[in-house]
């Protein structure tokens, strides 16, 4: 989903460009013939605005559902892990409660920022 919307993204441009050029000539016209042109070819700008928006939509919606994928199996690995230290880990200094919490969600921003969901 994520490629088909950066497709269906990076086609605007050269659609537009092309849109626009029809427009341009439809100017060479006179009449009924002006307005008709004009008017259907500002409706291909309407769809092309349609078509864009949901092609952002897709490719937005998309790269979240993988940032939310990646974020949760980093955090599980990430807790798993602490879960399997042994006892005298937790007993150490520096190994509060507090200070293993907050270890794991910095770890868990650090992924996101390295993602390019959050910023720093």
């Amino acid at each position: 989903m994520v490629i088909i919307g950066s497709l269906c993204a990076a086609v605007v441009c050269p659609l537009q460009a092309y849109i626009f050029e029809k427009l341009i000539d439809a100017f060479t016209l006179a009449g009924q013939a002006l307005v008709s042109t004009g008017t259907s070819w500002s409706l291909m700008f309407f769809i092309q605005a349609i078509c864009v928006g949901i092609a952002y939509f897709m490719q937005g919606r998309a790269s979240l559902l993988v940032v939310v994928a990646v974020s949760t199996y980093y955090r599980k690995e990430d807790l798993e892990h602490l879960l399997d230290k042994r006892i005298a880990f937790f007993d150490a200094e520096g190994n509060s409660a507090g200070t293993l919490t907050s270890r794991l969600s910095d770890g868990l921003h650090r992924v996101e920022v390295l993602i390019g969901t959050v910023r720093r």
